[in-house]
């Protein structure tokens, strides 16, 4: 099975993380809900409050564009515009992880 991985880090500006916070949970769950979708999940930096990544799992290639083009990131897209310092950073791995 071809699973890829997305790592896709936020950089909201200060005292943004609660505005951050609602477009988040307003998208996490219409993101797993999508058919190509095996893991979506958020993590809060431990080092700066204000940095966040997305750890995603998708069946295929095709997935990942599905979720890109999907309403429900470009309102979240659209929501984090006034809100971050950067552009996401996102990189894409072959594979969904090692387990244990």
């Amino acid at each position: 099975m071809e699973m890829k991985t997305v790592d896709a880090t936020v950089h909201v500006q200060p005292g943004q993380e609660a505005q951050f916070m609602t477009a988040a949970h307003a998208l996490i769950p219409a993101a797993r809900a999508e058919s190509g979708n095996a893991r979506f999940d958020l993590y809060h930096s431990t080092d700066c409050a204000s940095d966040f990544v997305f750890v995603e799992v998708y069946a295929d290639q095709a997935a990942i564009i599905a979720h890109r083009d999907s309403v429900h990131f470009q309102e979240f897209l659209r929501a984090l515009a006034p809100i971050t310092n950067a552009p996401m950073d996102v990189m894409i791995f072959d594979g969904e992880g090692a387990t244990n």
